[in-house]
């Protein structure tokens, strides 16, 4: 059950990545210049970063390793999960304005 419930999670944050990979990468840039390049690079880096920090925590790693990876892990946590509530606001309110306050 627990292999079902961590494939469920796996599908869940990787199509939330997914959107706002779209809404932020692809959306606004043409082609696979150098821009677009680096934001798929942080899309992909960061949420392995991210599940590496709450593995090496949970799993008890020498605390060198957690303190190597808690700062950039934790701080993608928390920037994609700020980044996907903004962009919901902004899609669903048609206007920029009222996300930005």
């Amino acid at each position: 059950m627990i292999i079902v419930f961590g494939l469920l999670a796996l599908a869940v944050v990787t199509a939330l990545y997914w959107y706002l990979w779209r809404r932020l990468i692809r959306d606004t840039t043409t082609g696979w210049g150098q821009a677009r390049r680096i934001g798929t690079t942080a899309f992909v880096v960061g949420p392995a970063v991210m599940f590496a920090a709450l593995f090496a925590e949970l799993g008890h790693a020498p605390f060198v390793l957690q303190r190597a990876l808690a700062w950039p892990g934790f701080l993608w946590m928390v920037l994609s999960l700020h980044l996907l509530r903004r962009s919901m606001a902004v899609r669903n309110s048609g206007d920029i304005s009222h996300a930005c306050s």
